[in-house]
């Protein structure tokens, strides 16, 4: 279910996706954010950035405000 923060944290993630492979430490000569507003299924993800380094690699970014002890099943 869609929290009010995530538009905020999604419009973020889209403004400025090279910023945040930065501050995450990841290195990649392109990034791209791809659609994954899928609003009638829980699980969606909040962010999905296609990135190119050596390889082309998808990064899954789930953001958090608070203690989720089964992030980890639900990313799965």
């Amino acid at each position: 279910m869609s929290k009010s923060y995530d538009t905020v944290g999604k419009f973020l993630l889209r403004s400025d996706a090279e910023a945040w492979l930065k501050w995450l430490g990841i290195r990649a000569k392109t990034a791209s954010v791809c659609n994954v507003d899928l609003s009638t299924v829980s699980s969606a993800a909040d962010a999905l950035l296609m990135i190119e380094y050596e390889e082309r690699e998808a990064l899954h970014i789930e953001l958090q405000t608070g203690h989720n002890p089964s992030i980890g099943a639900q990313m799965l």
